[in-house]
């Protein structure tokens, strides 16, 4: 299966991933696994009505929870920088299987991107 992952910040930046995943369903969740051999990365994306999880795996190492109208902590690690941000969820849209949700990354009370992010499942 491809995971379509489209992402815009506010510099005008536009990013596509196409992602081949393995889907699981638990409950009302979605996780999406992932692996790039090319990359030597891994990571899941579980989705639910309310939140959205985002754990990446290898050279990046990264934990993103995004839950509609909060402020929580994005845990971000490379070889040159280790660092917690703050991420503020703005909305979260379900729409037809789609889903839509933006977010503003600051660090020390400073905004430094806001993103829109589109997930969807290629093929819709």
């Amino acid at each position: 299966m491809i995971l379509v992952i489209e992402t815009k910040d506010m510099y005008g930046e536009y990013i596509r991933e196409e992602l081949i995943v393995e889907k699981e369903i638990d409950g009302k969740e979605k996780i999406y696994s992932y692996k790039k051999n090319d990359r030597d990365e891994k990571g899941t994306i579980r989705i639910s009505d309310t939140k959205v999880e985002i754990v990446r795996k290898g050279e990046i190492v990264s934990h993103l929870i995004l839950e509609r109208g909060k402020k929580t902590e994005f845990k971000y690690e490379n070889p040159y920088l280790k660092k917690v941000f703050i991420v503020e969820c703005g909305e979260l849209i379900h729409l037809n299987e789609r889903l839509e949700f933006s977010y503003m990354l600051f660090d020390d009370n400073n905004l430094l991107n806001r993103l829109i992010i589109k997930v969807f499942e290629k093929g819709e």
